[in-house]
């Protein structure tokens, strides 16, 4: 795996409280697709890679994510942000932090994520 896929990815995970393990593997439980899905936007829009290539840094259903997945996972989270816009702060947020993690800064994440408000995507 790519070391800034890696590092977009742990800042994903740390910011969902979520093991990275569990989010790269091939489980379909929500919240883990919705952490893999956000990683996979933020690779596509901070990284110059194919989709193919994109997807390979990506498991599912115990291999490699094709390109038609990977445009799957954008085009969800895009969509989520033109609609929701607690989701887009919340996107902002997350961005900043995986920018500064990539500056090589100290990232510190919220306390409370900004769209508690709206429970569009939770269970």
């Amino acid at each position: 795996m790519n070391q800034t896929v890696k590092k977009i990815l742990q800042v994903v995970c740390d910011y969902h409280k979520l093991p990275v393990a569990e989010v790269n593997s091939s489980c379909r439980k929500r919240e883990l697709m919705q952490a893999k899905y956000r990683a996979i936007y933020f690779v596509e829009e901070i990284m110059s890679l194919t989709l193919d290539e994109i997807g390979k840094n990506f498991v599912a259903k115990k291999e490699y994510m094709d390109h038609a997945t990977v445009i799957h996972a954008i085009k969800t989270i895009a969509g989520y942000c033109d609609i929701d816009k607690y989701y887009r702060q919340d996107m902002a947020v997350l961005r900043s932090c995986i920018y500064d993690e990539l500056a090589g800064q100290i990232v510190q994440l919220p306390c409370e994520e900004v769209y508690m408000e709206n429970d569009f995507y939770q269970n």
